[in-house]
């Protein structure tokens, strides 16, 4: 045992001005050899050369060393200190050296006993493995120790380890291991995973390496590993992969007991949500992989799994995780994974949606992105307004008929359904349209205000598309249709009329619930088959009911009235706004 103090964020400085010195050692060493050369016999300069070599590697082995130090001691105190703190600890070994020895020879203990075919599979000497795998649980904190005693055990040596452990302890299981039972495995299998943690974690698992063991190992036993031991960010998302490759359903044996490798998965993201961020971000295919219907449903797990689940979503995809591009890239992959061509149908991701938290989850972690998906439908609609509708990447790819059908499956459940009107407004999008009057005698703010215009028409085409495909009833049909087509309206109205006056407030607030209630009626008129069934007549009388409450919230204070032809601006550019996305989502809905 040694006694070690240090700091590491200054040995961590020395070791960058090592860095430097060998480097300028580097850079003057072959002009020496060269002078020395060229000057032959002549050289009086003394052995130079063989001086900058030596302090070279010193240089280098006093940072490998040093290095050695620091990983070892900061993950005897739970990660690496970064307040300057000097930090002390006794180390089970003198050098690195000595710890990588050790770190073989603790891998030869544990297969040594499994090495005769005739004994291996004996109970007495499974309790020899178990004894010599308890015995490195104080020696794997040095990463040193930690990626010999991996490396000599290799891939095949944690695949028999795994199964012989799993013999013994969870007898019968198919589809990895629960919780409860993984937790003997703590003190033995455990440690193999600690040992896999602080040997990835200090960089002494190379990608090369990594890869091969999660190729070659069995998955039971990777998920075990993830369980056991917070496992690197690379590593967990690579066991994520082959967890969500394999498949969703089918006939026993193979598929007899719960899936216990998604709760591994779903568990171990739960203490590291970036991680999940990053893998959503990464693999395109990742979060249709994750919220297949058969994977959330028919996965044999507790009820509460699905809970669970959501919540772990919401760690990985609210605004305050990760960075803002992993994060957009992330959501851009999950509106693709739930928002495809059929996903609406039968066996679709909608069916993963339908009576489920995961609905809400994402009706308010996707609220800063709602402009950015009403603006891919803005761009459509409003083609000679483009280069001011473009929106930001990776939204520029997007299709609005993929935006539209995972608005829908998330607008399957009433409450998400709520959560999205209500906090759109909170979320300054820049899209009050009457910070700019549409009859300014200004260019500028005429050009302002039908940008915004173009911009709210986006916003409830996304909806209104979003609605029709979430399977309501004619009654919720209608009133939900009724908010979204008067998103614009509702907004202009909140705008134009900032009055002061609390009564004409409260009266321009019943004018307009008065109107959603009128509009909600001619829907559910037609699609009763009892009102016009033209959809663009309907349109127009929808239109005429925004123009109605425009021109009583003007009057309410006090605002110049408004003439035919300002009337007739108003219904113009409403029904611009309204009349497309209300034929389509009627269409769609089967009116």
């Amino acid at each position: 045992m040694e006694f070690v103090g240090l700091n590491p964020e200054r040995v961590g400085l020395l070791i960058k001005q090592m860095e430097s010195g060998k480097n300028v050692l580097g850079q003057t060493r072959p002009g020496l050899e060269t002078d020395i050369a060229d000057a032959g016999p002549d050289w009086a300069g003394g052995q130079g050369v063989t001086a900058m070599h030596r302090a070279w590697h010193f240089f280098h082995d006093a940072q490998r060393d040093l290095k050695w130090r620091i990983d070892t001691i900061s993950r005897m105190h739970n990660g690496p200190s970064g307040n300057g703190q000097w930090l002390t600890a006794q180390f089970s070994f003198a050098s690195e050296a000595a710890a990588t020895q050790a770190g073989k020879d603790a891998a030869a203990a544990i297969m040594q006993p499994l090495s005769d075919p005739a004994t291996a599979d004996l109970p007495q000497t499974w309790q020899k493995v178990e004894a010599a795998m308890r015995a490195a649980k104080d020696k794997i904190h040095d990463p040193a120790f930690a990626a010999a005693l991996i490396s000599a055990i290799g891939p095949a040596g944690l695949d028999d380890l795994f199964r012989r452990w799993r013999d013994a302890n969870a007898v019968g299981r198919k589809r990895g291991v629960p919780p409860e039972e993984l937790k003997r495995g703590t003190s033995t299998f455990g440690v193999l995973a600690n040992a896999l943690a602080n040997a990835d974690t200090a960089g002494r698992l190379d990608d090369r390496s990594r890869k091969a063991l999660v190729d070659a190992v069995e998955l039971d036993a990777l998920t075990a590993l993830t369980a056991l031991a917070k496992q690197s960010t690379t590593l967990l998302n690579q066991v994520a992969k082959r967890v969500l490759n394999t498949p969703r359903s089918g006939a026993p044996p193979d598929f007899s007991d719960a899936d216990w490798n998604l709760q591994a998965l779903i568990n171990a993201y739960a203490a590291n949500p970036e991680a999940l961020q990053q893998l959503l971000a990464e693999d395109k295919t990742a979060a249709a992989a994750l919220l297949h219907p058969n994977r959330v449903k028919l996965n044999g797990l507790p009820p509460e799994f699905e809970k669970q689940l959501a919540g772990v979503l919401d760690k990985a995809l609210r605004p305050s995780t990760g960075d803002s591009g992993t994060r957009a890239r992330a959501w851009f992959n999950l509106v693709n994974g739930l928002g495809y061509d059929g996903s609406h149908g039968t066996g679709g991701h909608f069916d993963a949606l339908r009576n489920s938290p995961i609905n809400q989850v994402l009706a308010r972690n996707v609220l800063p992105y709602i402009s950015q998906l009403g603006l891919v439908h803005a761009r459509e609609a409003s083609v000679n307004l483009d280069k001011h509708l473009t929106p930001q990447p990776p939204w520029d790819k997007l299709r609005p008929d993929v935006a539209s059908r995972f608005i829908g499956a998330i607008m399957q459940d009433s409450a998400a359904r709520k959560i999205l009107l209500d906090e759109l407004p909170k979320y300054g999008w820049g899209l009050d349209i009457g910070r700019f009057h549409p009859f300014s005698d200004r260019a500028t703010e005429r050009a302002e205000y039908t940008r915004l215009s173009a911009r709210l028409g986006g916003v409830s085409s996304l909806l209104l598309g979003g609605l029709s495909y979430a399977r309501l009833s004619r009654k919720e049909y209608a009133e939900w249709a009724a908010s979204i087509a008067l998103l614009p309206v509702s907004y202009a109205v909140n705008a134009w009329g900032d009055m002061a006056d609390a009564a004409a407030a409260t009266a321009r607030d019943v004018g307009l619930d008065a109107a959603k209630e009128a509009v909600a009626e001619r829907i559910a008129e037609f699609l009763a088959g009892d009102g016009p069934q033209d959809v663009k007549e309907l349109a127009k009388l929808l239109v005429n009911q925004q123009v109605l409450i425009v021109a009583a919230s003007l009057e309410l204070h006090d605002q110049p009235l408004l003439t035919a032809e300002d009337r007739e601006r108003i219904f113009r550019e409403f029904y611009g706004s309204l009349a497309d996305p209300l034929i389509k989502a009627l269409d769609e809905y089967g009116g």
